[in-house]
């Protein structure tokens, strides 16, 4: 196996193998010591063999390598990230139309938050979230933490707004709102197929008056 027909000898320590580019460049990316000899011959041996000028040319093969190397493994997942980032931009613009880029038409949520709610489809989807914003018509959602692999989205992000409607049972309040919660969001063909979703309801009770906390509660008894 070589690359455009070079092959070559690694003379580092403990080691006289011929060998190719590609078994070099693997060695290269496994060996993130600054001062691991078999790095450094490697870099400076590709260097000479692709551009010819050791001295000038390491850290542009660095850069071009780690490159190769890291982009097609993050690409998904930084793809899959834009879509969830852009959904929430979307909820927080009221622009539920847009929602047809970023949400599948199956798309189902889950959530024991909510457990009397079911969502099946792109329009359920979108009918929870207009009741959403008349309970809570300056809502917004902050994504305090992303990361993601090729199928799936986890984040940590953040509720708040003022609930001006009224909330099932509970009347308005008029008070503001500042809930944490956790989602997982998987990705199918491009758009957010699935959601699980999460968050303490009597943590938000709590901070609109519908719900004495419980220390206050025992200071009252």
């Amino acid at each position: 196996m070589a690359v455009s027909g070079h092959s070559f000898r690694i003379n580092s320590p403990g080691s006289n193998v011929r060998t190719d580019p590609k078994v070099v460049i693997t060695l290269l990316l496994a060996n993130w010591s600054a001062n691991d000899p078999t790095r450094t011959f490697a870099v400076d041996k590709l260097s000479s063999l692709f551009w010819g000028n050791i001295k000038m040319n390491r850290l542009a093969l660095m850069i071009v390598l780690v490159g190769i190397s890291i982009t097609p493994c993050w690409a998904g997942e930084v793809e899959n990230i834009q879509i969830v980032r852009s959904m929430a931009e979307a909820i927080n613009g009221r622009n539920l139309e847009a929602l047809d880029h970023f949400v599948a038409k199956d798309i189902v949520r889950h959530s024991a938050a909510t457990a009397d709610l079911t969502v099946t489809n792109l329009e359920e989807f979108r009918a929870f979230l207009k009741s959403d914003f008349a309970t809570v018509p300056d809502s917004v959602q902050t994504i305090d933490l992303i990361f993601a692999n090729d199928e799936y989205v986890a984040m940590k992000a953040t509720y708040s707004g003022t609930q001006n409607g009224p909330m099932g049972p509970f009347p308005a309040s008029g008070r503001k709102l500042t809930l944490p919660f956790i989602g997982i969001l998987r990705i199918e063909d491009g758009k957010v197929a699935e959601i699980w979703v999460e968050w303490d309801n009597l943590y938000a009770l709590a901070q609109l008056g519908h719900l004495q906390p419980p220390a206050e509660a025992q200071g009252a008894n």
